[in-house]
Formats: structure tokens, sequence, C-alpha cells
């Protein structure tokens, strides 16, 4: 919810509490509801909804003072509503299901209609077999609505429903108007759009880190990632750090022993460890700008490789001058005349943290 409105911080008793003063202090509600409480959405203006396990839709007016069930949606068994999006004037709403289906309702949530998405429209192809058919987010800015799903962003006129992606497009978080979106493209760059899709500005800087969270406040959008918060308007672009230098720093996931220093790396971060000598301690010896893939010895080089697609990069490590320059790898590393092939199986299984099964074809 927004700064006053309800929470639900009891899972077994799924108690409501609500807070008229931004949450320094809460008071227990006479709450209508048996089931699990499964999301909510709040408006700026007062009115709010939640959705309940049995896909139950209750109302708010008063920020969540008093609430009234409106409506209901017929799910599936062992699916549920995943989530519920207003717009700011509260005339249209949208919830999505676990199972991919989307539904909007312009009467405040009392009835609900099922709209075409993606992928019944035959524009999304799955990542992989097995993939969820959830849809991560809807939006809308001024006539057109915009979907999320597995990182790939779709838009469709308001009056009539034909989606097409938007290849660019990585994320997007629209502001409480619905007259303004923010959106990270692919490479990582943030852009500004007004309604129709109309350029307003961008930024060539990178957000190179996985996106964590998305929000727009007075004309500016936040980004938080795992080690780093941006504030981003047309004319400002901050970074600041989530990560005090003094912290203590856990062995990392991979640990390699070069001139006499023993170094490490945790999978996808971006900060190059050396362990003290004399404390024992792990600490920050540099920071790379790229998400870190690898951690190796190459002819008497120390080398890391970063997670770029479809094929990483390399780098060199100068230790000395905490420095990164690229460096290409031959294309043949093993000699096979003198190191050849002498047996070859194909597996077929799994290999992962739940144990191993897998069989030589």
């Amino acid at each position: 919810m927004r700064s006053t409105g309800p929470t639900y911080n009891d899972a077994h008793t799924n108690q409501v509490y609500w807070s008229g003063d931004r949450g320094k202090t809460w008071k227990k509600m006479e709450w209508p509801l048996a089931s699990k409480v499964i999301t909510a959405c709040g408006l700026a203006n007062g009115n709010a909804w939640i959705t309940d396990k049995n896909a139950n839709i209750f109302y708010s007016s008063d920020y969540g003072q008093n609430w009234l069930k409106v409506g209901q949606v017929q799910v599936k068994e062992n699916a549920h509503i995943q989530q519920i999006y207003f717009n700011h004037t509260a005339q249209n709403g949208f919830l999505t299901l676990t199972t991919g289906a989307l539904y909007r309702t312009k009467d405040l949530g009392k009835t609900w209609k099922v709209l075409p998405t993606p992928a019944s429209q035959k524009k999304y192809d799955k990542v992989h077999k097995d993939e969820k058919e959830s849809i991560e987010k809807i939006q809308r800015l001024g006539r057109q609505y915009l979907i999320k799903k597995q990182d790939q962003v779709f838009v469709t006129d308001t009056s009539q429903i034909n989606w097409r992606r938007l290849p660019d497009i990585q994320h997007f978080e629209i502001d409480a108007t619905n007259t303004t979106m923010y959106a990270i493209k692919k490479d990582g760059t943030t852009t500004c759009y007004a309604p129709g899709l109309r350029l307003l500005w961008d930024f060539k800087q990178k957000v190179r880190e996985g996106v964590v969270a998305l929000e727009v406040q007075n004309d500016h959008l936040f980004i938080l990632t795992d080690k780093f918060l941006y504030k981003v308007g047309k004319d400002l672009y901050q970074k600041n750090s989530l990560v005090l230098q003094d912290r203590l720093i856990s062995k990392p996931y991979l640990t390699v022993d070069y001139q006499g220093d023993l170094l490490g790396f945790d999978y996808g971060g971006r900060d190059i460890l050396m362990k003290d000598k004399k404390s024992g301690k792990w600490y920050r010896h540099m920071e790379s700008d790229f998400n870190l893939r690898g951690l190796l010895k190459y002819q008497g080089r120390l080398l890391v490789s970063s997670d770029a697609l479809p094929q990483p990069e390399f780098y060199a490590v100068d230790l000395d001058l905490k420095q990164l320059t690229r460096f290409q790898l031959p294309a043949q590393m093993i000699d096979h005349e003198k190191n050849p092939i002498t047996r070859f199986k194909i597996y077929s299984g799994s290999n992962g943290c739940l144990g191993q099964k897998e069989r030589a074809l």
C-alpha cells in the first residue's frame, strides 16, 4: 500500500493493521476476511483494493479503514490472483492470475472481463518450456497498456487490444498520473517517454546490475539493484553504493591463488576480493564495471570474464594499478595433437543442489 492504508504482517492469523501516520503507529482492524490476503493496490486518493486466496476482491474508499467485498473472479484449481492494479483515476483496473490470464474492470472491481494477452495472441514465445505463465507487471500510459513478462515488454492501444513487443525495453515504471514512463533498455541505458511512446530524454550511462525494484517519485526514477541505488531525472543521474567498505565480507564463491595472494569473487558480483594475510579477513581490493562470471590464470596472467552475451569478454587484471584491460584469448586453447581426445560421453539428467541424477547415452 501507499503511505496510509492497511498492511498484513501475520501469515498465520491474517490480521490486518492500519496506519494513518506513515507507519509510525498501527491499529488493529476488524477484517471481514478469513482467507489469506494475496495482493493489494492503493491510490493517493484513498481508494484501495485487496484480493484473497479465494479470488475475492475487497474495496476501500477511505485509505483502508473500512472494507467491502465488491467482486470475485473464477479461477482454476491451484490458481490465484497474482497482482491487482488500478490507474490513478480508478476508472480502469487490472488483475492477473498465476495462469497468465488478464482481467479488466471499469466499475471499481465489481465485474471483470477477460482480455487477450501477448501469449494468447501468439506474440510471446516461451524462454523455456517449463516457465511460469504469469504476467509480472501491467500499467497504463495515456491510451496504452504495457505488460512485462520474462523481461519482455509489450504495448497495446486501450481501444483495441493488439499487443506488440518493444524489443529494446527490459524494465519500465509509469508515474502516478499515467502520463510519463521511465524505462531501462536492454543495453542498460535509461529513457523517458510521454504518452504515445514519444521520447522525452535519455541517459547513456548504464545500469549494469540486475534490477530489484523501480519507483517513480517527484519526476525521478529510483532504481534499486543489489549493489546500488540510482536516481535518474531529466538533468540528473545519481548512483549511490549500498555496500559499506568496512562491512564483514564472507568467503567468496570462487577463489584462486595468484602470486602469493588469495583472490576471489562471487558469481554475478563486481568486487574482486583479496584475503588479508595477517587478519585472514576478506576485503574489497578493486571493483569492475561489469558483472563477473569467471576468474582464471592464463600464461602467468590473471584474467576475469564478464557475463556478456552471446560470448563472455575477458580482461587482464593489474592488481597494483587496479585496472582491467581487454584481453583476447586464442581461438583454440588446447593442442589436440599433443592432447588428443580419448573418451567422449553424453549424459542426460540433472545435476543440481538437491542431488545428481544422470545416465550415459
